[in-house]
């Protein structure tokens, strides 16, 4: 048996122990969510450079439905991605960033239309597909636990809108302000639904993240007298 056909069955030996592992992990650490494909790095970091190249080309054929035109190049690149918040353009069809220890990998960054309108209370509405009602009660209607309660005295505007460069917000049970932006990074909220999540403002003031909380400067307290109840729905503009 000669040097060359030893070698060769070395590397197929090799490349089969490669194929088997990427495999048994991709199961572990790879998701599809909606039109992206996720890939947990805190599954494949301590992994060797060859297996973490394999279980992201099994990824990004996923993602694209064939492996044309993935080079080598590529797969170095997103197998070095780390820095949460950058935005990679690999290839016309290929685009990866990193949210929160995962790689994502998708045909296009999701980019969302800003928003912002007048809200009148008794009414629901629907953003991003998500329907939410505002209801004007006061303090012996406030039992249901999926709801979120805000205080309404002296409110003179209610604007429902999206997040803009520079939002501040002061979350219950915390003394002053950070930026809105902090609090989404503080808890772990991803990029893709931070553009999404709602916020109800009164008097310019952003008085509730939409499903997550409420300012300090808008709690309900025994003396309040005006409260606006948030419920999450299926409702239409109406």
């Amino acid at each position: 048996m000669n040097t060359v056909y030893k070698n060769s069955l070395s590397i197929a030996d090799d490349d089969d122990y490669i194929e088997s592992n990427a495999k048994k992990y991709y199961k572990k650490c790879v998701q599809t969510v909606n039109n992206s494909v996720l890939i947990d790095l805190n599954l494949i970091e301590d992994l060797h450079i060859s297996l973490k190249k394999r279980i992201i080309l099994y990824a990004v054929s996923v993602l694209k439905g064939n492996k044309i035109n993935i080079e080598n190049k590529h797969l170095e690149i997103l197998a070095n991605l780390y820095t949460t918040g950058k935005r990679y353009d690999i290839m016309s069809d290929l685009k990866a960033y990193i949210d929160y220890k995962k790689l994502v990998l998708c045909s296009k960054i999701p980019e969302y239309a800003d928003y912002e309108y007048e809200i009148e209370t008794d009414k629901s509405y629907t953003v991003n597909g998500q329907g939410i009602k505002f209801k004007l009660t006061d303090n012996t209607d406030m039992s249901d636990k999926t709801c979120m309660y805000v205080s309404a005295d002296n409110a003179k505007k209610l604007v429902l809108r999206n997040r803009r460069n520079g939002d501040k917000f002061a979350p219950s049970g915390m003394s002053g302000e950070k930026k809105l932006n902090r609090y989404f990074i503080d808890n772990k909220i991803s990029q893709d639904l931070r553009q999404k999540i709602p916020l109800l403002c009164i008097n310019d003031e952003i008085a509730v993240v939409i499903g997550y909380r409420v300012s300090e400067n808008f709690i309900v307290t025994n003396e309040t007298k005006s409260i606006i109840k948030i419920s999450i729905c299926g409702g239409t503009n109406e």
